[in-house]
């Protein structure tokens, strides 16, 4: 019994550090590494009837990896006076969501300067057109519906709008510059497929290189937000080194595949943000939203 748990040890290990250079099932696999980890623990809980030493060291070596893992302790921020602050909100609100009216509203009576909007159903339009009348607002199209289901509504005037492409009319992102006070901030809605095939990986990937590359070209401030569909720790994720929200927040498990779980065993951080440099992202939370299997992510930029 011991070696067969060295052996489950060992692929769990496995799964969790060394696959991610596999392709497109290495990936997916990879972006389970919590929950490969928690496996690792558990195993060892099982070994120290076996042989306590060796698994009690194993114990030690897998919780410590697994508290990194989770970043326990969050990446510090830099203070400095900033002159313009934005609460921001997003929500995958999930295209057939029956609850869609009432959170909504709910989301109609709360503060906020930016909401980000994914998977918004063409029947809805009215929905979108009373949230917040007064602001200004960015999606939906009376040919095209909301491209790529995003919508974007704004407190403060959208100075330029457009829609970007990368495969037909299926995949790609908005992008909309916001004058906030004197300064411009360029804001990318972003929500690539969901690899559920080999195919709408390679869309997502493809889609946040392009992203990746167009913000690599901006000289001002800029955020990207949304649905990433990717975990912040997969090879394919361009951002890695830059500012994100979940940097900022211990247990960000913005999505789940089993709801009757706690999220931070069956869930998976990959409703994000990216900020570019000289920005500070405060207040990060994840809260319930009826209807969706996502989270709502709010949090506060300052620049």
């Amino acid at each position: 019994m011991r070696y067969l748990l060295i052996g489950i040890y060992t692929i769990l290990m496995i799964s969790a550090f060394f696959v991610s250079s596999f392709g497109y099932i290495g990936d997916i696999v990879d972006s389970l590494r919590a929950q490969w980890l928690m496996l690792g623990v558990f195993t060892c809980i099982l070994g120290l009837l076996y042989s306590r030493l060796l698994f009690l060291s194993l114990f030690a070596i897998s919780c410590c990896l697994l508290v990194f893992h989770l970043r326990v302790v969050v990446q510090e921020q830099s203070e400095k006076n900033y002159h313009n602050q934005l609460t921001i909100k997003q929500i995958n609100l999930r295209y057939y969501n029956q609850s869609v009216i009432n959170e909504l509203a709910k989301l109609n009576e709360q503060t906020w300067d930016l909401l980000i909007l994914q998977e918004f159903n063409d029947n809805n339009t009215a929905l979108f057109d009373k949230l917040k009348p007064e602001y200004y607002k960015f999606g939906s199209d009376e040919h095209i519906g909301f491209p790529m289901g995003l919508g974007i509504i704004s407190r403060y005037p959208l100075i330029s709008k457009k829609v970007v492409y990368t495969q037909m009319q299926k995949v790609g992102y908005l992008e909309v510059d916001i004058l906030v006070g004197n300064s411009i901030i360029t804001v990318f809605a972003v929500h690539p497929p969901s690899p559920r095939s080999k195919k709408d990986w390679l869309n997502r990937n493809e889609l946040l290189l392009v992203v990746y590359e167009a913000v690599k070209k901006l000289e001002g401030h800029w955020l990207i937000s949304g649905d990433f569909n990717i975990v912040p720790w997969s090879k394919h994720f361009p951002f890695t080194n830059m500012p994100l929200c979940s940097h900022s927040l211990v247990n960000n498990r913005s999505w789940q595949y089993l709801n009757w779980l706690p999220s931070i065993v069956a869930g998976l951080p990959i409703d994000n943000c990216v900020v570019s440099e000289h920005q500070n992202i405060t207040n990060v939370s994840v809260e319930l939203f009826k209807g969706s299997d996502h989270k709502l992510l709010s949090f506060q930029l300052r620049f």
